[in-house]
């Protein structure tokens, strides 16, 4: 099937090739010539001679049944087809009409093209004009094609940056054929995809896109040029002095009807032909600019190197260097020592959950590569030994779920960068051990910064935790917060974060130790390796208290499995990790209560209006809809009149709790102003808006004692629906909904 973007090719070229014709065609004989695709719609239609008599454009639909059987044979053979019309069968009388086939030499059909004339005396032009037509298609074919491919360079060839010109490839090539995604990949010196270095037109994801679905079947194995039988893809490798560098792509997703036609491939092959030199002196100034950034980061990195012995820093330029030449993989370090560092850094041991692929690196020492299966997807794996003179000290393993073949190049400067942070760290070890010291002390001081400098009481445990478990080196850190009921205690914080939340016993091992018989430090118990207890599995275990008015109001634990992992020194440093804990944690407690009183309406327990108006302000910016209630109390003043204002207020309570039960905790109930309470519903429609308001209306008339009913107004705004209000308006729109309900007779609920 064609597609608007072939039939406008062939528009092109019938246009270019019909002012050549009709000059040549003589003025005395009138005639019709007109041009079939090869689906047989009509594609255009020219009168022929000066006086054209009976005919027209028009005479096709009366002649085109005898004409479109003919079609089917000229399409089949390719070869021209002599149509005969009489007077027997058509109201114009006899005619005669050549069907010619229009095709590049050995190619398919593009269109056909008829000559139709009425004059017998005339017949014997239609063979020697239909030639000329063919002739004339196969110029204007070559010219078209010649002309859209010197479009598609000249457009490239406007940028120097090799990104640049590469994208201007595929994005213009793409253009000129129309109906195919344009993609290009760099081709290793087999001649194999290198699919991490490529440039399409598809604006999907690669995981989404036709093309990644396609290169599975041909990413390992040399290209060449070939095009699939359903015609929904063609490569095209451009070699340069016999050497493969690239591959031209054309592909269509399977979901679409259009498929590659014989005027594409020739584009694609014409381009390739034609780019190759640009292309080759493009990708080689790549590979100039490349080889020359890889040459300055490893400079870089050795310049580190001799500067500084830390072994972090080392790491982290290997790292960064891996992220800056390959973003497409995920960098992890698998040390055989411990290392503190913010950097992607597990343990290496051998075992069998350990992957193959890191495995094979770490014994042979040499990079090696391999796929696995990761939750359905495909990952791919480089791992690189960190090698050093006395031996190897882990693995550098880069990882992507994306389609990717390294080079020799490529693997090698990874084997480089790998052995560089292996001498490195071998290099460092040391000189790092001799400042563990040091850092431990200056770690207590930043402690005490950070903590007393934050208020947020989330910020802190975290930052309490993290210190607690790199400045012991332990396997285990928590923070433990003692309950109201004085028998439990809850895990607040923990290196252990399925432990976050967990309620236990304060007569629990060791707890009860630590908390009930002030023993803050247990050096060696390997008892406790044995005996069942809720948090751990540990022979040294090291708490301080916390403190809260004077009351132990919580513990910092540290624990490991080796016994007497801990010393006398190190315990002191956790006693002032405890104070100044103790002490950040109070000034977070009295700040959050201050910000809760500052915020809450002491009556109700609600939200004060202040709050409320703010957050409607940043639901408008941020958010896409909203509504808002207005609830009044019925006659609230007869209440106070009748039973006072104490009962008032319990009614006022009372009510403010159902609406609390009726509403989403990311809903805002706020006392408005005496009885009336406005809750704000982000991302809630005016309908479920009014069931919510008509939900509190019902269950305020049954739960109240005394009996009072209440009114609801309810507003909204919306960007999808354009319905775009300022706060002020929303609240406007919601009294006066509320006064129409109370106009209405009170205890119903009305809408804007």
């Amino acid at each position: 099937m064609q597609t608007r973007a072939q039939t406008g090719k062939l528009e092109k070229i019938v246009d270019g090739i019909v002012p050549f014709f009709l000059p040549s065609w003589p003025k005395q004989v009138p005639g019709l010539l007109f041009f079939y695709t090869p689906e047989r719609d009509l594609l255009s239609s020219y009168l022929l001679g000066e006086e054209s008599g009976q005919l027209s454009s028009n005479i096709l639909i009366e002649c085109s049944f005898v004409i479109q059987k003919e079609l089917d044979q000229v399409l089949l053979t390719n070869q021209s087809v002599m149509v005969d019309g009489d007077d027997r069968t058509l109201s114009i009388g006899n005619f005669k009409c050549m069907l010619q086939p229009l095709a590049p030499e050995n190619g398919m059909v593009h269109a056909v093209a008829g000559i139709l004339i009425m004059e017998e005396d005339a017949y014997p032009y239609i063979h020697t004009f239909g030639e000329m037509l063919k002739g004339l298609y196969n110029m204007g074919y070559k010219g078209f094609l010649q002309r859209m491919v010197e479009r598609v360079i000249d457009e490239a060839i406007k940028f120097h940056e090799p990104e640049l010109f590469m994208k201007a490839v595929v994005q213009h090539l793409h253009e000129t054929i129309g109906i195919a995604h344009c993609s290009l990949i760099r081709l290793d010196g087999r001649g194999f995809l290198l699919p991490q270095e490529r440039f399409s037109t598809e604006d999907k994801s690669f995981a989404e896109s036709s093309l990644y679905h396609v290169l599975p079947r041909f990413v390992h194995q040399k290209i060449e040029r070939l095009t699939t039988a359903d015609n929904k893809l063609a490569f095209y490798p451009i070699y340069y002095n016999e050497k493969p560098i690239a591959a031209l792509i054309l592909h269509i997703d399977e979901t679409e009807e259009a498929t590659l036609d014989g005027l594409d491939l020739l584009l694609l092959q014409m381009t390739g032909e034609q780019i190759r030199s640009q292309m080759h002196r493009t990708l080689h100034i790549h590979e100039i600019l490349r080889e020359s950034q890889k040459k300055e980061l490893i400079y870089q990195l050795t310049k580190k190197i001799h500067a500084s012995i830390d072994v972090h820093d080392v790491l982290e330029g290997v790292v960064g260097s891996i992220n800056q030449l390959y973003p497409y993989f995920s960098t992890e370090l698998h040390l055989t020592m411990e290392l503190q560092t913010t950097l992607p850094v597990k343990t290496f041991t051998v075992h069998k959950e350990l992957n193959q692929v890191s495995q094979q690196a770490y014994f042979e020492g040499r990079l090696t590569t391999g796929r696995e299966d990761k939750e359905g997807r495909l990952e791919t794996l480089v791992a690189a030994p960190l090698l050093g003179k006395q031996g190897i000290y882990g693995i550098l393993l880069l990882k992507t779920t994306e389609m990717i073949n390294l080079s020799v190049n490529e693997s090698e400067y990874i084997s480089v960068l790998a052995e560089t942070a292996g001498i490195a760290f071998e290099n460092a070890q040391l000189y790092q051990q001799s400042r563990n010291k040091i850092r431990e002390l200056r770690l207590i001081n930043e402690m005490a910064q950070q903590i007393n400098r934050s208020l947020n009481m989330m910020d802190i445990l975290e930052f309490v935790t993290k210190m607690l478990h790199m400045t012991f080196d332990a396997e285990y850190a928590a923070i433990l917060q003692k309950l109201s009921d004085g028998e439990h205690m809850q895990i607040v914080s923990s290196s252990k974060s399925e432990h976050i939340g967990q309620i236990i016993p304060i007569s629990s091992t060791p707890i009860a130790e630590i908390f009930m018989e002030k023993q803050r430090i247990l050096l060696s118990n390997e008892n406790f390796l044995h005996e069942p207890h809720p948090l751990f599995t540990y022979s040294s275990v090291m708490g301080v208290h916390m403190h809260q008015d004077s009351e132990v109001s919580g513990l910092l634990l540290v624990a490991d499995t080796k016994p007497n992992f801990f010393s006398y020194d190190e315990y002191k440093l956790l006693e002032l990790f405890g104070q100044h804990t103790s002490l950040a944690i109070n000034n977070a407690l009295l700040l959050s209560e201050v910000e809760r009183l500052v915020i809450t309406d002491n009556l109700t327990g609600l939200y004060t209006r202040r709050y409320l108006n703010e957050n409607v302000k940043k639901s408008l910016e941020s958010e896409e809809q909203g509504s808002l209630i207005l609830v009044d109390i019925d006659y609230f003043k007869n209440i106070n009149d009748t039973y006072g204002h104490l009962v008032g207020d319990e009614i006022l309570h009372k009510v403010s709790s159902v609406i609390k039960t009726c509403i989403r905790d990311s809903d805002i109930p706020a006392r408005w102003g005496g009885e009336e309470i406005a809750i704000y519903l982000p991302n809630v429609d005016i309908t479920i808006a009014s069931k919510i308001a008509e939900r509190i209306r019902n269950r305020v008339e049954l739960e109240s004692n005394p009996k009072v009913t209440v009114s609801g107004g309810v507003a909204m705004w919306s960007k999808s629906l354009e319905i775009n209000k300022t706060a002020e308006e929303l609240f406007h729109d919601a009294d006066v909904a509320l006064y129409r309900a109370k106009q209405g007779g009170r205890n119903q609920v009305r809408h804007s």
